[in-house]
């Protein structure tokens, strides 16, 4: 697998400053999820969480595979596009990563493994999550509020861009720890805006928090090297 689409694998909607996808100069996006459910299904921590079975991992993986392998002329052609189109086109591709992939899981997972995925997503969105329609809509936002959490959202950029140029120099796995611990107090500073009944809202859709870290050596194993279940566990 090209290195193109592997770090497209493993950054989901981050883009990082300096590389090739779009350009030597692509800003990043500090607000946005840096876990569609392709990525989260993928993390040990989250199929823990989920208490998905070996046979119900080995599934995922290979859908998600699967998704990824039909999509893949889709990212490459972003290689074509100036900076401002690949952007958005990237998002809308990550996005429909995210989404196809929940998708054809579903038959895989149980009701509650998707209830709980689907609060993990919401709480890995971060500030992204509250221009989703999903939340937007159940928690009434004001227009002032609205515009608080663009300040916030704001803010969350220029600190992120600062981050994750020092990356080169701190190393890349701290900077994605720093920019997440920024998400992380972003998310807290909106949440703190919402009132009484629109914490109830947040809480009862995001529901208890979970602590993620991403592993990106998963995602270059092949399938031959997956560990295959008992087949006394099938009976």
């Amino acid at each position: 697998m090209g290195r193109f689409s592997a770090s497209f694998m493993v950054l989901s909607l981050l883009v990082i400053p300096g590389s090739r996808l779009f350009g030597q100069h692509t800003p990043i996006i500090p607000a946005g999820s840096i876990g569609g459910y392709d990525m989260l299904l993928l993390n040990e921590r989250v199929q823990k969480e989920l208490k998905l079975s070996e046979e119900q991992i080995l599934k995922v993986k290979e859908i998600i595979r699967e998704v990824r392998q039909k999509r893949l002329p889709e990212l490459e052609k972003l290689r074509k596009l100036s900076p401002e189109v690949g952007r958005e086109k990237f998002v809308q591709l990550s996005k429909a990563y995210s989404d196809e992939a929940l998708q054809n899981a579903g038959d895989v997972l149980m009701a509650e493994q998707v209830k709980r995925l689907k609060q993990i997503r919401l709480q890995q969105e971060g500030l992204r999550a509250f221009r989703d329609a999903e939340l937007s809509k159940p928690l009434k936002l004001t227009e002032a509020q609205t515009q608080e959490i663009k300040k916030i959202e704001d803010e969350l950029r220029e600190k992120g861009i600062e981050v994750l140029h020092g990356g080169a120099r701190s190393g890349f796995q701290e900077a994605l720890a720093a920019l997440a611990s920024l998400r992380k107090d972003a998310l807290q500073k909106a949440v703190e805006l919402l009132t009484p009944e629109q914490k109830k809202v947040w809480q009862k859709l995001s529901g208890e928090p979970f602590e993620i870290k991403f592993d990106s050596r998963i995602l270059r194993r092949p399938p031959s090297q997956e560990k295959k279940p008992d087949d006394r566990n099938k009976k």
